[in-house]
């Protein structure tokens, strides 16, 4: 799945559950990394989607994507290239050559795509946030 300014593949932030699943399915699957707490997500292998609403077991039909973790297990690309294969290097070169305005420190934050880029202690990306601009 591409990552696109505000999105992955086809799921942008703003969908609701039912356009998530319609694209993805209904069939969940929780992995170790994604941490506890996530009644407002669905979870699907390498993806955590949140959403704005929730009851105490799921989004509400009515609530909106707010925030997509990526995890290196997930097949994102990133101008065609497994984006989990990259440096952080790799990841300024190609923003640079969009000619896309970005902050680089410890992360890479790309405000007008709401992306943020982490990095392990080799500087390769280890995840990706997507988050409201």
């Amino acid at each position: 799945m591409e990552l696109i300014p505000q999105g992955i593949g086809l799921i942008t932030l703003g969908m609701s559950p039912a356009q998530v699943e319609n694209i993805l399915g209904e069939h969940h699957t929780y992995e170790e990394w994604m941490g506890g707490n996530l009644n407002g997500s669905l979870l699907y292998p390498g993806l955590v989607i949140s959403f704005n609403r929730s009851d105490a077991s799921k989004p509400l039909e009515d609530s909106q994507a707010n925030e997509i973790w990526i995890h290196s297990n997930c097949l994102a690309t990133l101008e065609g290239q497994h984006v989990f294969s990259l440096y952080k290097r790799d990841i300024e070169k190609i923003l640079t050559t969009k000619e896309v305005n970005f902050e680089s420190s410890n992360d890479i934050w790309v405000s007008e795509y709401g992306w943020n880029f982490c990095f392990d202690e080799n500087t390769r990306v280890s995840d990706i946030y997507l988050l409201p601009v």
